[in-house]
């Protein structure tokens, strides 16, 4: 059960440390996962959240296209794959697993959601410009469901361990 990861709604997976303030209530006040579960469910289930269309078998069409240009090209395919590795390394001393508010299954998630994140931030070339266009891409950079992507590029490494 340490392992298990809350089903966090779509409306509320790209809420800036979402993952990480649900965790921290549920460690601080000793609430079962299951019982936070059962309350996401029920805001889910009351429309007390918007639900993004799915695409394609993803959260959302910015989630699928940034999908498919991370692993189109090859070497920024195996970028990304090294960048997942890194993180399944780094996750066990994670400062966040150290201290009880992680698993280590989350830190590689996290850890990877963000160094993705930073990397299609960083090679976004409207960033330093002021426009209508930049204003569309950095919006549609934000939908991104950065976690999901993430769970792609583990399952990926995790399979392929898994074939050796």
């Amino acid at each position: 059960m340490a392992d298990k990861l809350l089903r966090i709604p779509i409306a509320l997976q790209n809420i800036d440390g979402i993952h990480e303030t649900i965790e921290q209530i549920r460690v601080q006040s000793a609430v079962t996962h299951e019982q936070i579960q059962t309350l996401l469910d029920a805001f889910a289930g009351l429309g007390f959240l918007r639900s993004d269309t799915v695409y394609n078998g993803w959260t959302n069409y910015e989630t699928w296209d940034v999908h498919l240009w991370l692993t189109d090209d090859q070497g920024t395919y195996n970028f990304c794959r090294e960048l997942a590795r890194e993180c399944i390394e780094e996750a066990a001393t994670c400062s966040q697993v150290n201290e009880g508010i992680w698993q280590e299954v989350q830190a590689r998630r996290f850890l990877l959601a963000d160094r993705l994140k930073d990397h299609v931030e960083e090679s976004n070339p409207l960033a330093d410009s002021a426009s209508m266009f930049s204003d569309l891409l950095g919006s549609a950079i934000q939908d991104v469901d950065w976690h999901e992507v993430a769970d792609a590029f583990l399952e990926d490494i995790s399979s392929e361990e898994d074939e050796q």
